[in-house]
């Protein structure tokens, strides 16, 4: 669970830095689904460009609910979403990773 923690935090800090960057001119954001994590180029995920996903899979039992799908504003790198991840296994407590109005993760 921490690897997938680990793994989301990561995922959202560099959509930031893609949209801060102006990376292909576009907003980037981040969605989460049970096993998989992508980050996407555009400002919805339904709205994406396929072509500039990246991928990352993440174990089958471990749940996550709350906040799915965050959008960065380009140049700001503001988030379009704001609130709590919540990724949960079978055998542990739930860990929360919390998005602010700032783009600021906490978990």
């Amino acid at each position: 669970m921490n690897l997938t923690t680990a793994t989301i935090t990561q995922s959202i800090h560099r959509a930031i830095l893609l949209s801060q960057g102006l990376m292909f001119d576009s907003a980037w954001g981040v969605n989460l689904t049970t096993g998989k994590i992508t980050i996407f180029k555009g400002t919805s995920f339904a709205a994406r460009d396929i072509s500039f996903d990246e991928y990352y899979e993440t174990p089958a039992n471990i749940t996550i609910a709350g906040l799915t799908e965050i959008t960065f504003a380009p140049l700001t790198g503001q988030p379009q979403n704001i609130g709590t991840i919540t990724i949960t296994a079978p055998d542990n407590d739930p860990r929360e990773i919390n998005i602010n109005a700032r783009g600021m993760v906490d978990y």
